[in-house]
């Protein structure tokens, strides 16, 4: 790519988002545990006894009252019984027991050579796991909660450890007859799946691995395809009008010569020859590409419930 295509894609759309999210991921790596902090007055339970502190609306005063709703999830992991056993060498696993290829993870620093290769005992989420432990707390919910039958669907499912956290828990919890859908666009990806599929159980054949971007409507979009197993891709910034609009500027200011390599490689390829940083800084490329889209609609409409 020249570099009068460079010096405008770097003022498109969804580059400062796309800056913040990066360094969000760079204090998340670095990230240290910190003692837990004192619960503000007007968070804490009444005492018996003693009146309770006056509320503190929220900055647009529509929070009526503040409530901690997650007292009563307290013992949710209550029964379950975390994973103790013998893992395979270059594995990593988790609570639920499913086993993770740690070359699905060498974005993040995990070494495939020091991982597995003996036992482990794991331990039970815990709410300071943060975003982990709601992931968590969706599949047990989901499983104590189904009757019959059960059906999941991941969208953007990355290698489908969404959907495999998920079945392992149904399976010590409730186990039932089970359908899987994963929606993901990269195509590295949707071989991860069914790889991380096969590893904890579950063949890919009798499940929905749908290769396509989720969208308002099924026409085409543009999408980021590359760096997979990070989850950073996502159609917002790369397929809006605004984004549409910055390629046209790109290439025509770019000459013709440049404009007449995007119209071959879009017509004979389905891609615009773009790449762009999905994370700056942290190596995460991919190149913007035309994708099938699908609906919600469409998803939903086979199933009379999904769990």
């Amino acid at each position: 790519m020249n570099s009068t295509v460079k010096a405008v894609l770097r003022q498109m759309p969804g580059y400062p988002a796309a800056r913040a999210l990066r360094e969000r991921w760079q204090r998340e790596r670095v990230a240290v545990p910190s003692p837990a902090a004192p619960i503000p007055p007007h968070l804490a339970l009444p005492t018996p006894g003693k009146p309770a502190a006056a509320v503190i609306p929220d900055e647009t005063g529509r929070q009526a009252t503040v409530d901690n709703r997650m007292a009563r999830h307290a013992d949710l992991f209550a029964g379950l019984t975390p994973w103790a056993g013998e893992v395979p060498p270059g594995y990593l696993v988790d609570f639920s027991g499913a086993l993770t290829d740690a070359r699905f993870r060498t974005m993040f620093g995990v070494n495939p050579d020091s991982v597995g290769g003996g036992r482990i005992a794991t331990r039970l989420p815990v709410i300071e796991d943060g975003e982990g432990w709601f992931e968590a707390a969706n599949w047990v919910m989901a499983a104590r909660e189904a009757r019959g039958s059960f059906v999941m669907i991941t969208l953007g499912a990355c290698y489908g450890a969404q959907a495999v956290g998920s079945y392992r828990i149904l399976q010590q919890l409730n186990p039932l007859p089970c359908k899987f859908v994963a929606v993901e666009p990269v195509p590295e990806n949707i071989a991860w799946i069914e790889r991380h599929f096969r590893d904890n159980g579950l063949d890919p054949e009798d499940h929905w691995l749908v290769p396509h971007a989720i969208g308002g409507d099924i026409a085409p979009v543009l999408f980021p395809i590359g760096a997979p197993g990070t989850g950073a891709q996502n159609a917002i910034a790369t397929n809006e009008r605004a984004a549409r609009e910055f390629y046209v500027d790109a290439f025509t200011q770019a000459g013709p010569e440049a404009a007449h390599k995007a119209l071959a490689d879009l017509l004979l390829h389905n891609t615009t020859g773009l790449t762009r940083d999905l994370v700056p800084g942290a190596g995460f490329t991919a190149e913007i590409k035309l994708v099938s889209a699908i609906t919600l609609r469409e998803l939903l409409s086979p199933f009379d419930r999904v769990d």
